[in-house]
């Protein structure tokens, strides 16, 4: 059987890290947790199960990330954030793709894609701005292969170079995104301001008409389109979410300093 590293980067992640960590342990060979700066329990949960535990200063998720699979010791390199729980049948399936090598139909397989679905308050959605649930991220690659290079955006990173690829859709990554509206919001902050350095580094038009009229479509492609409507209360939380976030990061690039 093959073997397969883990990383979860972390920032203050003690409220899930524990059950993510027990899930990944099951079909994973060394797990190393890359933090950046926490204050609280994540690394005496990383040292109860005998993790790697690293520190890197954060200054987007591309450098993090590279940085992250840099210190896995071997080929194939799962990742999950610090919120997101594989279930027991998605557990089996990476086991039986490490017995088979990673090999499929005689091809090496160089990324793998995952099901996820989202959780919002602990309560299942169908979108969550800019992502739709269930999608498929790439969670499994050659670390040979593939990187996250600088034509990824800064927030919503993607990984580029396999040239052979599978999705797997049996079980499931869980990811529990927001417990509550101060977390909601409080990573808002943080994101608007790398997407803002996105659209700058795209060359996109940016000011106050942009800001709106993007943010109602962005209201009404996710709450409409998307099935954010059919959420209840929370999916009008979202659908206004995705206006905010919208807004601000345009708003943001208008008056980012020159140079950031």
């Amino acid at each position: 059987m093959s073997e397969l590293s883990c990383y979860i980067m972390t920032h203050n992640s003690e409220l899930h890290l524990e059950k993510v960590i027990q899930a990944v342990s099951k079909c994973s060979d060394e797990i190393v947790i890359l933090d950046s700066g926490s204050k609280d329990q994540t690394e005496a949960i990383a040292n109860k199960y005998n993790c790697r535990f690293e520190y890197n200063k954060f200054e987007n998720f591309i450098a993090q990330r590279n940085h992250a699979a840099s210190l896995c010791t071997y080929d194939y390199v799962l990742f999950v954030d610090s919120d997101e729980v594989i279930t027991d049948a998605m557990i089996a399936e990476i086991i039986k793709i490490k017995k088979d090598n990673f090999i499929s139909e005689g091809k090496k397989i160089e990324g793998y894609s995952l099901k996820r679905d989202w959780f919002l308050f602990d309560q299942p959605v169908h979108a969550f701005y800019p992502v739709q649930s269930p999608d498929y991220p790439l969670r499994i690659f050659d670390k040979n292969k593939v990187s996250f290079n600088q034509d990824s955006n800064l927030v919503h990173e993607t990984p580029t170079g396999y040239k052979t690829h599978q999705k797997v859709e049996i079980g499931a990554i869980n990811h529990y995104s927001c417990d509550s509206v101060d977390l909601l919001f409080g990573k808002l902050n943080q994101y608007t301001t790398l997407a803002a350095q996105d659209l700058l580094n795209k060359g996109k038009s940016v000011g106050w008409i942009p800001a709106f009229t993007h943010a109602i479509g962005a209201w009404f492609k996710w709450y409409i389109r998307k099935g954010g409507y059919k959420d209840g209360q929370v999916g009008v939380l979202l659908g206004f979410y995705a206006f905010l976030y919208t807004y601000l990061k345009y708003v943001k690039a208008k008056y980012l300093p020159k140079g950031t």
